[in-house]
């Protein structure tokens, strides 16, 4: 289902009305910058929009083709939490004697949440 917006403050309202997670184009976001083609610069005023509602984006550096999809998110927000724990791996999670980020893993599994995280595997891995 494709989702239509005009603006970054509409797009943030999607996400949070679907889950606080959203698959666009980068066409979607470049026309809700404004811009007529995608490049370096509009690159940084799409993140900086989105950074401004509150939304990270996977994958993290934003593709530069128009048809390419990017998944939207909410910041601090527990998808934020799960995306963070499944892309972002440092020394600090090996050394965090809680394991914390492991351990969000394994309850969202627990949680009956099996289909999410294969798609975010799957996501992750190609």
């Amino acid at each position: 289902m494709k989702f239509s917006f005009e603006t970054f403050k509409e797009l943030k309202d999607l996400v949070v009305k679907n889950g606080d997670v959203l698959t666009v184009t980068m066409e979607d976001l470049r026309d809700a910058q404004g811009a007529a083609k995608i490049g370096k610069f509009v690159i940084t005023g799409i993140q900086d929009s989105l950074a401004k509602q509150g939304l990270k984006t996977f994958p993290k550096e934003l593709p530069m083709f128009q048809h390419e999809c990017v998944r939207v998110y909410s910041d601090g927000t527990a998808v934020s939490k799960l995306f963070s724990a499944m892309v972002e791996v440092s020394n600090w999670d090996y050394l965090d004697e809680n394991h914390e980020a492991d351990q969000l893993i394994r309850e969202t599994v627990n949680n009956e949440a099996q289909d999410a995280l294969t798609q975010i595997r799957q996501i992750v891995c190609n």
